[in-house]
């Protein structure tokens, strides 16, 4: 925007010049002296503004670098900071599994592996997939999953129509509800039919 202004100040520059001389009040040193004025200043602001594209380029490259390796080498620190729940989700499954409590390990099972498949849904939305993709071992761990959800279906519950939400929540928290539902339904469908066998 500055060398176009400073351009368009060149060409009035010109012009005015050339009406001062029909007039016959131009001085020779002074219009000798205006194209010297204009060009240095042209040329200057140009490269300041090529020094700030540089300059944002270099940032950008150095912000993306930066955010690729903070994702791929932070896991293994996330992986850590998150075994404390880990290891209690493990002492809940044991202490069921040791009073027999299979029902409840098998449902909680069923309800997270859906929640996985609503997640991958996300993931494979994701424009930033490109950073951790996935590979065909991936691929086929998914695959497995599709394969016994198909087996052993367990429908996604509408919360918004159990009784016990609609005693206790509003018509808006309740249209939420059933929005959240009906995203989670289409991503889990999606994700089922893309690695069917």
């Amino acid at each position: 925007m500055r060398t176009k202004c400073v351009g368009q100040i060149c060409h009035i520059t010109s012009r005015s010049r050339r009406s001062l001389r029909s007039l016959g009040l131009a001085q020779p040193g002074l219009l000798r002296s205006l194209p010297r004025l204009c060009s240095p200043l042209s040329s200057a602001l140009g490269a300041h503004v090529l020094n700030k594209v540089k300059l944002a380029l270099t940032l950008l490259f150095g912000i993306t670098i930066g955010f690729i390796a903070g994702i791929r080498y932070s896991w293994p620190v996330y992986i850590s900071w998150n075994s404390q729940n880990e290891a209690g989700e493990i002492t809940v499954d044991l202490k069921r599994l040791k009073a027999k409590e299979y029902d409840k390990i098998i449902q909680e099972k069923e309800l997270n592996l859906n929640m996985q498949f609503y997640l991958h849904g996300m993931y494979l939305e994701s424009p930033l997939r490109f950073l951790i993709p996935s590979n065909e071992v991936d691929r086929k761990i998914m695959e497995s999953a599709v394969s016994y959800r198909k087996d052993n279906p367990y429908p996604l519950k509408d919360l918004s129509e159990d009784q016990t939400f609609k005693n206790s929540l509003d018509s808006e928290l309740l249209s939420n509800l059933h929005k959240g539902y009906e995203i989670q339904k289409t991503e889990i469908e999606k994700v089922q039919k893309i690695y069917a066998k």
